[in-house]
C-alpha cells in the first residue's frame, strides 16, 4: 500500500503550539507541586514536598498513556495506523535511549538547580541550542540553505544577549561542580532529541507510538532503577537527587492539592511530550530547540507578570513566591528574546523572503508492506 506522508503546515504549527503550551504548564505544575506542604500522616509536622523524582514518575506515566490514544486512532483509522503488534523490534528496542537520556537529564538538572539556581541555569540552558547544531551537522545531515544560516546567526546574537542579561542581573555566582552537570543535561537534553529526530525522518512511525513506548521504558527504570539508586546516595550529599519512594507515596496521597496538581499534570504531559516528538518529526532538532527557547521567553514574561500584578502569588496560596523582578538589565533580555524569536520564525519558515530558497514541500510518498507494516525509509528523504 502507498500512502501520502503530508507535514503541512497545519499540523506542524499544532504540534509547535502543544510543544510550547506543554513546557509553560508544566514548569508552572511542577513549580506549585514542588512548594506545597504534606505529612506523613495525622499529627506528624508538614514538610515541603521537594520529591522530585515521584514528579518525573508521573511524568513518565503521562507519556506512557501516549500508547492508549495511539491504540484508539488504530481502531478508528486501521488503514493509516500501523497496529502496535507489527511496529519494528528495532524502533521499540531503541526508544530505550530516548527514555534514558531523558531521566539522566533530570537527574543532573535536578542536582544542578539546586546550587546555580533557576534564574543563572537560563544562561547555561542554551548549551543545547550549540550542541544540537554541531551533532545535527557532523553525524546527521548539514545545513544546506542560506536561510538556516541567517537565522541560527539571528538566534546566536539573542542568545548571547539573554545569557549576558542573566548572568550580569544574578548575584550567585557559577560553581564548577554545578556547572558541568547542568552543561551534560543539555548535551543529554540535545542528544536525545536528534535521536528521536533520527527515528522519526527515517521510519514511518507515529509520535504517539514513539512517546508511549519511551515513557514506559522510563516508568520501568524509575521504579528499578533511580529509585533504588536515589534512596542509597547519602541525603546530605545528594540532597536533591536522595528520595525514597515509600515516603514520597505518602506525602502525595495525605494531600488533597498535590493529588489534584498530579490528576491534572498526567494528561498535560501525555500531551506536550507527543507534542515534541511531533515537532521534531515536522521539522527537525533545532526547530525543536528553537521552539523550547520560545516557550522559555514567554514563561519570562508571564513570570514578570505574575511578580509585578499578582504579588508573586500563584494559584493555591503557595508559601513560595513565584515570578521574577524587573533589574536593570532585563532590557537586554528582552531585545534577545525578540532578537531569537525573530531567528526563531524564520528558521520554522513562519514568516518567508523571497531573497532566499526554501526546500520543496514536505511530501512523500511511502511505502507499506501490508502483512507486516514495515516502512521502507531508503526511500524517503524528508525536508525540513
Amino acid at each position: 500500500m502507498e500512502v501520502d506522508a503530508d507535514f503541512g503546515k497545519t499540523k506542524r504549527y499544532l504540534y509547535m503550539f502543544g510543544a510550547m503550551f506543554g513546557s509553560l504548564a508544566s514548569y508552572y505544575l511542577r513549580n506549585l507541586f514542588y512548594t506545597r506542604y504534606s505529612r506523613i500522616k495525622k499529627g506528624c509536622p508538614e514538610v515541603i514536598f521537594d520529591k522530585p523524582w515521584i514528579g518525573t514518575l508521573m511524568m513518565a506515566i503521562g507519556m506512557s498513556l501516549s500508547i492508549v490514544i495511539y491504540y484508539i486512532q488504530v481502531r478508528c483509522d486501521p488503514k493509516n495506523h500501523t497496529k502496535i503488534s507489527k511496529t519494528p523490534r528495532y524502533i521499540v528496542l531503541l526508544c530505550i535511549l530516548p527514555g534514558l537520556l531523558d531521566l539522566l537529564y533530570s537527574a543532573f538538572y535536578s542536582f544542578s538547580i539546586v546550587a546555580i539556581t533557576g534564574s543563572t541555569s537560563i544562561s547555561l540552558r542554551y548549551f543545547d541550542f550549540l550542541f544540537v547544531i554541531i551533532i545535527q551537522n557532523v553525524f546527521l545531515s548539514t545545513i544546506n540553505y542560506a536561510y538556516q544560516w541567517v537565522s541560527l546567526g539571528i538566534v546566536a546574537i539573542g542568545i548571547i544577549l539573554v545569557s549576558c542579561s542573566v548572568v550580569l542581573g544574578s548575584e550567585i555566582k557559577l560553581q564548577l561542580l554545578p556547572t558541568v552537570l547542568q552543561v551534560l543535561a543539555q548535551l543529554c537534553f540535545s542528544i536525545r532529541t536528534l535521536i528521536l529526530q533520527k527515528m522519526l525522518h527515517e521510519n514511518d512511525v507515529s509520535n504517539w507510538l514513539l512517546t508511549g513506548i519511551s515513557g514506559s521504558y522510563e516508568v520501568i527504570m524509575i521504579l528499578f532503577g533511580f529509585y533504588p539508586i536515589s534512596y542509597i546516595l547519602p541525603e546530605k550529599t545528594f540532597s536533591s537527587l536522595h528520595e525514597d519512594f515509600c515516603l514520597s507515596w505518602k506525602l502525595t496521597t495525605s494531600s488533597l492539592s498535590i493529588i489534584i496538581l498530579f490528576i491534572v499534570y498526567i494528561p498535560i504531559t501525555c500531551l506536550y511530550n507527543s507534542s515534541v516528538v511531533g515537532t521534531i518529526m515536522t521539522t527537525n532538532g533545532v526547530g525543536y530547540t528553537l521552539v523550547e527557547m520560545i516557550s522559555g521567553s514567554i514563561g519570562w514574561v508571564i513570570d514578570l507578570i505574575i511578580y509585578h500584578f499578582f504579588k508573586g502569588r500563584f494559584i493555591l496560596k503557595s508559601h513560595t513566591k513565584f515570578g521574577v523582578n524587573w533589574n536593570s538589565y532585563s532590557y537586554l533580555r528582552l531585545i534577545g528574546s525578540l532578537t531569537f524569536l525573530l531567528g526563531g520564525v524564520i528558521y520554522l519558515k513562519i514568516i518567508k523572503f523571497p531573497c532566499f530558497k526554501y526546500p520543496s514541500p514536505s511530501v512523500r510518498r511511502i511505502t507499506i508492506d501490508q502483512s507486516t507494516g514495515n516502512a521502507y525509509p531508503a526511500e524517503v528523504k524528508l525536508e525540513v
